[in-house]
């Protein structure tokens, strides 16, 4: 394998991460314009993703560190 199909594969990959990522985040807002119609367990759910994701990365961080 020669470098081009390594950057056609890495390319391709990226770009098929960057859609997924997109149609969550998509989601996620779309949900978040209605917070006020959501039951009271996904108003706390959202909330503990979030500092649960937060956390993650914050190790993360921390640990490169």
């Amino acid at each position: 394998m020669d470098f081009k199909e390594l950057n056609n594969q890495i390319t391709a990959y990226f770009t098929k991460l960057q859609a997924q990522i997109s149609k969550i985040v998509q989601f996620v807002i779309w949900r978040l314009k209605n917070y006020g119609q959501m039951t009271v367990a996904e108003q706390v759910a959202y909330p503990c993703v979030l500092l649960g994701v937060t956390l993650i990365f914050t190790s993360l961080i921390l640990a490169l560190l």
